[in-house]
């Protein structure tokens, strides 16, 4: 049985092939929750798995990549952005309400 790739993720591996990058995405056919069960799952140390970590800042969504290996320091990233307010985004943050998609 073929794995289905979900549509957001069909296009971040057409946007990296346009660019002239290496498509590396891996969809797995069961759930991996954390960078330790993808590590599992593909054989290597957790340090090479990246995670998506979407915080909100100050109202807004705030991407950061870093290795399945690390954690994130809240404080010294709002440190380096000048801000005070950075925390764990949620499905109910204000830009991913229906309003917000629509407008978009």
């Amino acid at each position: 049985m073929a794995i289905v790739v979900p549509e957001p993720v069909a296009r971040v591996k057409r946007a990296l092939t346009v660019l002239g990058a290496e498509d590396t995405v891996t969809v797995f056919d069961s759930t991996v929750p954390t960078a330790a069960a993808a590590a599992t799952a593909l054989g290597c140390d957790v340090a090479a798995i990246t995670n998506s970590l979407v915080f909100d800042l100050d109202g807004a969504p705030l991407l950061i990549l870093a290795s399945g290996a690390a954690r994130v320091d809240v404080r010294k990233v709002a440190a380096q952005l000048g801000t005070g307010s950075i925390r764990r985004a949620s499905p109910a943050s204000s830009w991913n309400t229906p309003a917000r998609k629509s407008a978009a």
